[in-house]
C-alpha cells in the first residue's frame, strides 16, 4: 500500500483503541423508562405522621378490611429505585403496619406504606426489614396493646383471634432465605388466610399462606 495513502488513512480514520471509553453506572439506568408511566403521578410524603394521632386531628372511619400492597406502582420504588432498599423489596414490614393503623386509628390515607416507611427510616435508619422490637414500639406509640410471642401451634392464633386480638405474623418464606411479615385473617386447623402484601394491589385477598412458609413469631394488637 502506498505510504501516502496509510498517512490519508491515519490522519482521517483514527485507530478506536485510541478514544477513552467510559464505564456505565449501572446505578443511572433510567430502568422505569421502558416501562408505561401510571396513570396517575403519585404523591410522596412530606413529613412523618404524627405520633398522637388522636390528639393532632379527629380520626377517620376505621375499616377492618383495608389492605395495602407493598408492590403497588404508586409506592414501589419509595424512596428510590434501588431495588435494595425500597418499600417493593423490604417494606413488607411498614405496609403491614399501615394496613393496621388504617384498621384501628384512620382510614383516610393518613397511615400509608410511604408514610409508614418514613416514620421507620427516621428511627431505624439504614435498614432492609424491619424488627419485631420496632413494630411493638410503633403500635404502643399509637395507643396499641402489642406483645410479641415465639409460634407454638395454630390454635393459640386462633384463641388470640377469637378474642378479638389482631395478629402481625413473621415467617421465613419456603423460597428464600427471608422472612416476610402478614396480617393474619383467619386459622381454621391447619389453614390460615393473610393478608399478604407482597400480592399486587387489587388482588382477592385474604390469602392462604403461601405453601411451606416456617411460622417463627408473631405479635397481637389490640385497643
Amino acid at each position: 500500500m502506498p505510504a501516502i495513502l496509510l498517512l490519508f488513512l491515519f490522519l482521517f480514520f483514527p485507530l478506536n483503541s485510541a478514544k477513552a471509553i467510559t464505564p456505565i453506572n449501572p446505578y443511572t439506568i433510567k430502568f422505569q423508562s421502558f416501562t408505561p408511566p401510571p396513570t396517575k403521578k403519585p404523591v410522596f410524603p412530606t413529613s412523618l405522621p404524627s405520633t398522637n394521632p388522636n390528639i393532632t386531628e379527629p380520626p377517620g372511619e376505621d375499616n377492618p378490611n383495608v389492605f395495602f400492597s407493598q408492590v403497588d406502582p404508586r409506592w414501589r420504588n419509595y424512596p428510590h429505585p434501588d431495588p435494595e432498599n425500597n418499600l417493593g423489596y423490604c417494606g413488607c414490614g411498614e405496609t403491614v403496619a399501615a394496613m393496621i393503623l388504617s384498621r384501628f386509628i384512620d382510614n383516610s390515607g393518613k397511615y400509608t406504606p410511604p408514610k409508614m416507611w418514613d416514620y421507620y427510616e427516621q428511627s431505624y435508619p439504614g435498614r432492609c426489614g424491619t424488627s419485631l422490637e420496632s413494630h411493638v414500639a410503633t403500635m404502643q406509640a399509637y395507643g396499641l396493646k402489642a406483645s410479641i410471642h415465639a409460634y407454638s401451634n395454630n390454635q393459640v392464633l386462633s384463641n388470640y383471634l377469637a378474642s378479638d386480638y389482631t395478629i402481625f405474623l413473621h415467617y421465613k418464606r419456603p423460597t428464600t432465605s427471608y422472612g416476610h411479615y402478614v396480617l393474619i385473617d383467619s386459622v381454621n386447623g391447619n389453614n390460615i388466610k393473610v393478608y399478604n402484601p407482597a400480592h399486587l394491589p387489587g388482588s382477592l385477598q385474604p390469602v392462604p399462606l403461601e405453601t411451606g412458609a416456617m411460622l417463627i413469631d408473631y405479635i397481637t394488637i389490640k385497643k
